[in-house]
């Protein structure tokens, strides 16, 4: 049976920091730029205020978990949730066809790819930082 050999706490911190609390910033300001420029999401401005605040403690809530994957060994667990996060989307979305549905998409694809991009970095910091 192999030992788990966890990373340094100074790994830990500088890792969960770039993953959860950049990873905030950067996909926020990201987010925020499609947004902005997505004239079907121009229209929904009052749904997508109340929404807003749950949607970014998700993102982080994510990347602490994608990072915490890596540091475990047990990237499939990403893939795992990525599953489950897009059955329980496209079941939802199945039914809506046209532009609107494709743009809402494609950002939601987006944000889920930065957010995947910043729990595994969070998690490569972690483990292959030196001790």
């Amino acid at each position: 049976m192999q030992v788990l050999s966890l990373p340094s706490i100074r790994n830990l911190v500088i890792g969960y920091t770039v993953s959860v609390i950049l990873g905030w910033f950067v996909v926020d300001w990201i987010m925020a730029v499609l947004r902005s420029h997505s004239e079907v999401l121009k229209k929904d401005k009052d749904s997508r205020k109340r929404d807003i605040y749950l949607v970014r403690i998700l993102g982080a809530l994510e990347r602490f978990l994608f990072t915490t994957f890596i540091v475990f060994g047990q990237p499939a667990g990403i893939f795992a949730w990525l599953a489950i996060k897009v059955l329980t989307r496209w079941t939802s979305e199945k039914e809506k066809e046209g532009w609107e549905t494709i743009t809402r998409s494609n950002i939601y694809l987006i944000g889920n790819l930065l957010t995947v991009i910043f729990g595994v970095t969070g998690g490569l910091l972690c483990t292959l930082l030196p001790k």
